[in-house]
C-alpha cells in the first residue's frame, strides 16, 4: 500500500516539476538572449527576491559611500559595477552563450537551482532560486570559482559582510538582512 501511495506521490508531482523546470529555464535563457545576440531587445530580467534586491540596494549604498571617501572616483568594491554576475567576467568574448549548459534541480519544493556552464568542464554560476506568489526569484548567486578558491561562494553572503564591514568602517549600525 505504501508502494501505491508513494508511486501516485511521484506521478502528482512530476508534472510540476516539469513546468518549473521549463519556467526556470525559460528564465535563464531570456536573461541570456542579448549576450548570444547584443543586438536583441533586451528580455526581461531576471525576477530577484525582496530580500537579494535590498542587499544589493544595500550594498550598492554603501559602495557610493565608500567612493566618497577614496575620492578617487574608481569604485572596485564588491559592490562595484565592473562585474557582470551572469557572465562571471568583465566583458562577453569567448562563450557561445546560446549553447550554456543549464542543469536544474529542486531540493525542495519551493527552492531550485540551475548550474549553468558556459563552456566545457565544470559549472561556472548556480542561481538559487525561491518560489514566491508570483513565480520563481532568484535569491542568490552561487560562483563556483569563488568557492573553489576559498572564498564565499554565495553571492548574497558576500554582499551582507561587505555591508557589515563597510558600516563599521563608517561608524554607521548594523544593518539587517530581510527575510524571505
Amino acid at each position: 500500500m505504501l508502494e501505491l501511495v508513494a508511486a501516485l506521490a511521484a506521478v502528482s508531482v512530476a508534472p510540476q516539476t516539469q513546468t518549473d523546470d521549463a519556467a526556470i529555464r525559460g528564465m535563464v535563457r531570456a536573461a541570456y538572449a542579448t549576450y548570444a545576440n547584443p543586438d536583441a531587445t533586451p528580455g526581461p530580467e531576471l525576477r530577484r527576491t525582496e530580500r537579494l534586491k535590498a542587499t544589493q540596494k544595500q550594498c550598492a549604498a554603501m559602495q557610493v559611500k565608500i567612493d566618497a571617501i577614496d575620492g578617487d572616483g574608481t569604485s572596485l568594491g564588491e559592490c562595484s559595477e565592473e562585474y557582470d554576475m551572469l557572465c562571471q567576467c568583465q566583458d562577453i568574448g569567448g562563450v557561445n552563450w546560446a549553447k550554456i549548459g543549464i542543469a536544474i534541480r529542486f531540493p525542495a519544493a519551493d527552492r531550485a537551482e540551475a548550474a549553468l556552464t558556459f563552456k566545457r568542464g565544470n559549472p561556472n554560476l548556480k542561481l538559487m532560486f525561491v518560489r514566491t506568489a508570483i513565480g520563481w526569484a532568484v535569491d542568490d548567486y552561487w560562483e563556483y570559482g569563488i568557492g573553489a578558491d576559498g572564498g564565499e561562494a554565495s553571492y548574497r553572503k558576500r554582499l551582507a559582510a561587505y555591508i557589515a564591514k563597510t558600516r563599521v568602517q563608517l561608524k554607521m549600525p548594523a544593518w539587517k538582512e530581510p527575510t524571505l
